[in-house]
């Protein structure tokens, strides 16, 4: 998982989970990258995705607390060599499946709560890249657990990203404005009313737990 923001100032971590890259327009690009993220899938699910994927819908929220971290250690949004993942014990494959992808988002969740308490600046709607991003379902639960707009882009190769910086300063007057031209959104995902609280309280649950494990500081 790698999360990148836009903001006015750089953003200082004391506990150094966060690098700051700088935009060529001046602003800064405070981000950083976790060892959680979609490798459980193939490592677990890959023989029968498209049946969990379809069965996934009718049983969300999945009321489970799960960490699918397939190495020792995460580095962001959480620094904690000692972190292991976690699941409760006798789930079935499916609920396995819900709930891990859940979990992906309550860490992502968490990564923007920190850079909103270290920047002062709000964030107000994601833009998602990468293979998590092909699944709705996933695409639904992360939007629902951040209670937030996920702007699904459509072109996201590297190939594009050059495009754009070589048009920047021929065809258009800057970055931005050749970004707002050239990229294209696929879709967008609204967060549902009927999902929002009881995922905020299951969000409440996880960080309960990484308290408890000693993998986040008590506040």
């Amino acid at each position: 998982m790698v999360i990148k923001g836009v903001t006015g100032e750089p953003v200082f971590d004391p506990e150094g989970r966060l690098y700051n890259l700088r935009h060529p327009q001046g602003y800064f690009m405070p981000g950083g990258a976790g060892n959680t993220g979609a490798d459980w899938i193939s490592l677990d699910f890959k023989d029968d995705l498209e049946t969990l994927t379809a069965g996934a819908e009718r049983h969300i929220p999945s009321g489970y607390i799960s960490w699918p971290l397939r190495t020792k250690g995460e580095r962001f949004p959480i620094i904690a060599p000692q972190a292991r993942g976690f699941e409760p014990e006798g789930l079935s494959h499916q609920e396995q499946f819900i709930a891990n992808m859940e979990g992906v988002a309550y860490l992502e969740k968490y990564g923007y709560e920190m850079i909103e308490d270290l920047s002062g600046e709000k964030v107000r709607a994601v833009y998602s890249a990468g293979g998590g991003s092909k699944s709705d379902i996933w695409l639904k639960i992360r939007s629902n657990v951040l209670n937030l707009p996920i702007y699904k882009m459509k072109y996201v190769s590297g190939a594009v990203g050059a495009a754009i910086l070589a048009a920047s300063k021929t065809c258009f007057r800057s970055l931005s404005e050749a970004t707002e031209a050239l990229t294209q959104i696929d879709k967008v995902i609204e967060p549902e009313r009927e999902f929002i609280k009881d995922y905020q309280s299951l969000y409440n649950r996880f960080v309960e737990t990484l308290k408890k494990k000693g993998y986040v500081n008590e506040k």
